[in-house]
């Protein structure tokens, strides 16, 4: 696509291939990746993996469509305060992380869906 001057993103779902056949996001010019832990890599379930480049990056600064899960910054702090009900390590804006944020649960106690409140 790049060759070609087009604008849309190369997008590889490699959930089931990552780490079990050749990959070359740069060589091959892939805009997004997104794989699980428990397939390829062979880990425990659980854990999402994204990688991306700048292009996409900048495409979902300008992206004007609803979203939740490609929102890397917002989205998941969200979902950790608001979806979980979970407190934030980090006790002003300034201080929060562009990547993962931290949680502290409230208590010890999991609720009947696992969540610490």
């Amino acid at each position: 696509m790049n060759a070609a001057n087009h604008p849309a993103l190369m997008f590889v779902d490699g959930v089931s291939s990552l780490a079990s056949i050749d990959f070359r996001m740069d060589e091959w010019g892939v805009d997004l990746a997104v794989s699980g832990s428990q397939k390829g890599l062979m880990l425990p379930a659980g854990l999402g993996v994204l990688a991306t480049c700048p292009k996409a990056l900048d495409a979902m600064k300008s992206a004007t469509s609803k979203r939740c899960y490609f929102d890397l910054a917002d989205g998941v702090r969200a979902a950790v305060t608001e979806g979980w009900g979970l407190a934030l390590c980090a006790r002003e804006p300034r201080w929060y992380s562009d990547t993962v944020p931290a949680f502290v649960p409230h208590s010890r106690t999991p609720n009947r869906t696992g969540v610490h409140q």
